[in-house]
């Protein structure tokens, strides 16, 4: 699994996970601890800080064009009262997703305001579809400009989420189960029992709830194996920390 090459694992009760990370960011295993010769960045761009003049457009993996986005994204920024003259669709031909660029002054307030639009009464996102390059129509998603970290923690708490309702089987009926993506969770009627952050590029620190796994008969070696997995049963891998 490409997107997790070092797993470092915290077994502990949900009360304590805070107190966790800040001990293990403070004094990291020998092999997640910086060298002591390396020389220090000053930005990371897996780190780096969200564009608030920016949201991302694509169509959930398919591979779509950037004129069938711009004729996606007109009606919405009708829609949201903006003009067309101060977005710009970032990226030619086709790719999976296109960055739109708000400009001006008040930028940052015409991304609220678009995003706010997509929504109902209630804050829920409403279906907006288009075509993708074979024609067939994909839902679009939309959201704010995100660092390839929060990227990144929120794919990886999703494929959490589909392992854990796997391993209950049967028993998801009787639960639910829900990833928070932006935060990096798994919940279990409304118990967080999965937490991930992600130290480096490459490391993933996964902390489970060890008492409510129990409850529920799940075990956490076979959980983290899956996810080492990806998801899916493989052979013939040496993993390591």
């Amino acid at each position: 699994m490409a997107l997790c090459e070092r797993v470092y694992e915290v077994e502990t009760d949900i009360s304590k996970w805070k107190t966790e990370k800040e001990e293990w960011f403070a004094n990291p295993p020998p092999a997640f601890a910086p060298s002591p010769t390396a020389v220090p960045v000053a930005s990371s761009s897996f780190d780096r800080p969200v564009d608030p003049t920016k949201v991302l457009i694509s169509g959930g993996g398919k591979d779509i064009s950037r004129r069938a986005v711009q004729e996606c994204l007109n009606p919405l920024l009708e829609k949201a009262n903006i003009g067309k003259e101060c977005v710009a669709v970032v990226g030619k031909g086709i790719r999976k997703k296109f960055a739109i660029c708000f400009e001006g002054p008040s930028a940052p307030k015409m991304v609220d305001q678009f995003i706010d639009s997509l929504k109902d009464d209630d804050g829920k996102w409403i279906p907006i579809h288009m075509p993708d390059v074979k024609e067939n129509v994909v839902r679009v998603y939309i959201s704010k400009d995100k660092s390839p970290k929060q990227e990144k923690k929120e794919i990886l708490t999703g494929a959490m989420a589909r392992i854990i309702k796997a391993a209950l089987g049967e028993k998801t009926e009787d639960h639910d189960v829900y990833a928070i993506r932006h935060e990096g969770t798994v919940n279990i009627d409304w118990v967080p029992v999965f937490a991930i952050e992600l130290p480096t590029e490459k490391d993933v620190l996964l902390q489970w709830n060890i008492p409510e796994l129990e409850k529920l008969g799940l075990d956490k070696a076979n959980l983290a194996q899956s996810f080492k997995d990806g998801g899916k049963k493989k052979t013939n891998i040496a993993w390591s920390l």
